[in-house]
């Protein structure tokens, strides 16, 4: 037993090496098991990303709607940092994030920090974004609006969630070609 902690030790270590080529041969049966499914999950996104996929013309299908209807009903706090419109721009194969600032009122409604008036929910409405993000896939839009922008355009970790959750949906539309609706 001593002797398999001490392989799992070394083929973790061995992991973080970036010279795999010096292990010592006795580790290359322990080492094995943690880098071929590695090698098969990166196939088999290759083959996702790569193939031809129908363009359905259906937003991108959710694993327990009722569910997810019922969590997206929930009530929230306004983020004080603003909101995003989060868009799929196909010709660029880019997720488009546009962070528009905002203060909140006394009622818990998100108002135009210029004019002071409620922004309204409705078609039509336009107003200029503060900031545009552009990213090929979701982590790396997350990265840059997360940990790259200082502070941050997000000051309330269920936004931040939300973002990721929204990201992950765009990256799967842009993929399958299917319609992106945020939440």
């Amino acid at each position: 037993m001593a002797e398999k902690v001490l392989l799992d030790t070394a083929c973790t270590a061995a992991q973080a090496a970036p010279h795999l080529s010096s292990l010592p041969r006795r580790f290359a049966a322990c080492y094995q098991p943690f880098r071929r499914p590695f090698k098969l999950q990166r196939r088999q996104r290759d083959l996702v990303a790569h193939r031809a996929i129908p363009h359905p013309a259906t937003e991108v299908p959710r694993l327990d709607s009722k569910l997810d209807d019922e969590l997206s009903s929930r009530p929230l706090e306004l983020d004080e940092a603003g909101y995003f419109i989060i868009k799929v721009d196909r010709e660029a194969n880019q997720i488009v994030a546009e962070h528009y600032t905002n203060t909140i009122n006394k009622d818990g409604l998100a108002c135009d920090p210029v004019t002071g008036e409620v922004i309204p929910c409705k078609p039509g409405y336009t107003r200029p974004p503060t900031k545009t993000y552009r990213g090929r896939n979701a982590k790396e839009l997350s990265v840059a609006i997360l940990e790259r922008e200082q502070p941050p355009p997000v000051t309330r970790l269920e936004h931040a969630n939300y973002l990721g959750r929204e990201f992950q949906r765009a990256e799967m539309a842009l993929i399958n070609g299917g319609d992106y609706i945020q939440d």
